[in-house]
């Protein structure tokens, strides 16, 4: 499974980046959203994991562009901020959108992995 993978946080993105790598998944980083959204538009990505709250374009927007980009393909979004409110708008968003809180519970979120790697 391949990931697309933002977070404008870099030692984040490179942790969460080498564990993935470590548990068989690859990944392309990028901490400018926008850059990743071009990226998405190339294709090639199974699933996309986003930090919430990041300059220029936060979550949400990478969200809603990734839905007009491929509509089918799983978004998690992340967030360090509890009040963000982000369990609600990922069931907002519909099938295929899950929510984590940072830190990750990184038993909950390998196995969320795999079942999104097992349903495509």
């Amino acid at each position: 499974m391949h990931i697309l993978l933002i977070d404008d946080d870099r030692e984040s993105l490179e942790n969460l980046g080498l564990l993935l790598e470590r548990k068989g998944f690859s990944s392309q980083r990028f901490t400018d959203p926008q850059k990743a959204l071009a990226a998405a538009r190339s294709g090639g990505f199974d699933l996309v994991i986003t930090d919430y709250e990041m300059p220029r374009l936060d979550g949400l927007e990478v969200l809603r562009q990734i839905r007009q980009i491929s509509p089918a393909t799983p978004v998690i979004l992340m967030s360090a901020c509890p009040d963000d409110n982000l369990d609600r708008v990922a069931l907002e968003a519909g099938s295929g959108c899950t929510f984590f809180s940072k830190p990750l519970d990184l038993k909950l979120f390998m196995r969320t992995l795999a079942r999104i790697r097992d349903e495509l």
